[in-house]
């Protein structure tokens, strides 16, 4: 049986220095804007932490389980417009025109 975090999706909209961006998981790969990703990986480089919904606290990450990478992401956004979160399908996630 598959675990729930490989069925999880994501899909993000924001703006990084100005510039609208958009990242997904789809069947486990992030996909991610260049600009989008030099933003998440200075958020890594510097340790910082992503608080969870739930309060919990964790480590911001580019490889780790969904969650942590969505925090992240969101995080190195200047400005986050969209998030999407569920069990869809990933095609349905990341839209049409960006595959």
């Amino acid at each position: 049986m598959e675990s729930r975090a490989h069925r999880r999706y994501f899909r993000l909209e924001g703006l990084v220095a100005g510039r609208p961006v958009l990242a997904a998981i789809r069947t486990g790969d992030l996909i991610a804007d260049e600009e989008l990703m030099q933003q998440a990986r200075l958020v890594v480089a510097l340790g910082e932490t992503c608080e969870r919904p739930n309060g919990n606290v964790m480590a911001a990450s580019l490889d780790g389980p969904p969650m942590a990478v969505m925090l992240t992401l969101i995080r190195a956004c200047d400005r986050p417009i969209s998030v999407q979160l569920g069990p869809a399908s990933p095609p349905e996630l990341w839209g049409s025109g960006r595959e």
